[in-house]
């Protein structure tokens, strides 16, 4: 049912997403001019404004629903939702880039602007989506949603380890049934001039490493998510693979090849939102399912607990 309080909420979503594009042009105007000054066909043009404008409506959208279902708010709720929402947007993918970037024959140089421009936007997007979702002013916070996360400091060694050896699990089985199937871009890899990269006693590490960053970037809406434990790991599972897949619809120069990208957005979006529900399990222990009486409305809805 389209209530008067789901209009307003598309209205203010809308807004969001024509400030995402305006800043998002401004920003990219600022940090790389040359790029903006290109000159690109009309056609181009349009079809670029196409592909950001499908960026933009799935990001706010995810971080609309990570800043609504949050138990904080204020600066609180903008650092939190700007720490992880750029960890995996920016930094997790352009740390794997530059791991790639030899033997792809990309320029390292580049890394540095690449990893430092999107903090601007990142503050931004965050800040403005907190305050237009009316989240701004400091409020209550449940003391339940406090005992999420507490645990002794081998407990959280032992966790965050599980999800590590957890995510290389994923990484190498979606990469080869999903990824590697696509000749275009075993052929892409197969190219490359630096084998060493394939290194297993090389690539393990790194990704065991990066498998812990996820982990941490979990941690605030872990902690702050106000829904059920299965609602928790369903907003986890959007926020760790949309922003980081969906930047994949553009022309890179890592992966010219569309077909390429096609195959690492699906490769990408599955295994990291099935990694963030195994996360959340993880994390937060054993789900079941029971009705429970939510006192705002006094409506029975279904939930979950964990035993």
């Amino acid at each position: 049912m389209f209530t008067k309080s789901n209009f307003k909420l598309a209205v203010k979503i809308i807004g969001l997403v024509v400030a995402y594009l305006i800043i998002f042009i401004v920003n990219a105007g600022i940090t790389d001019p040359a790029a903006a000054d290109s000159n690109a066909s009309p056609e181009a043009a349009a079809s670029t404004l196409v592909l950001l404008l499908i960026l933009a409506v799935v990001e706010i959208l995810v971080l609309s629903l990570v800043i609504r279902r949050s138990n904080a708010s204020g600066l609180a709720l903008i650092a939190f939702t700007a720490f992880s929402y750029y960890g995996v947007k920016t930094f997790q993918s352009q740390i794997e880039a530059w791991y790639f970037a030899e033997p792809l024959g990309i320029p390292t140089d580049m890394f540095p602007g690449v990893f430092f421009s999107p903090i601007p936007f990142t503050l931004m997007i965050v800040a403005l989506a907190v305050l237009v979702l009316g989240k701004g002013k400091k409020s209550h916070t449940d003391q339940t949603q406090n005992e999420r996360l507490k645990m002794s400091p081998r407990s959280w060694a032992g966790k965050l380890s599980l999800i590590a050896v957890v995510y290389i699990v994923l990484y190498f089985v979606f990469g080869y049934v999903i990824a590697w199937q696509n000749p275009e871009l075993v052929n892409t890899y197969d190219s490359a001039t630096n084998q060493a990269v394939f290194n297993i006693t090389r690539m393990i590490p790194f990704q065991f490493m990066r498998g812990i960053l996820w982990g941490l970037l979990a941690l605030p809406i872990l902690k702050y998510n106000k829904g059920s434990r299965l609602e928790t790991a369903l907003v986890l599972g959007l926020m760790l693979s949309l922003p980081l897949s969906i930047g994949l619809i553009f022309p890179n120069p890592f992966f010219p090849d569309a077909s390429v990208r096609m195959s690492h957005f699906v490769e990408i979006t599955s295994s990291n939102f099935i990694f963030g529900l195994l996360i959340t399990r993880i994390m937060l222990g054993k789900l079941t399912y029971r009705p429970i009486q939510e006192t705002r409305t006094d409506a029975v809805v279904g939930s979950l607990s964990y035993e």
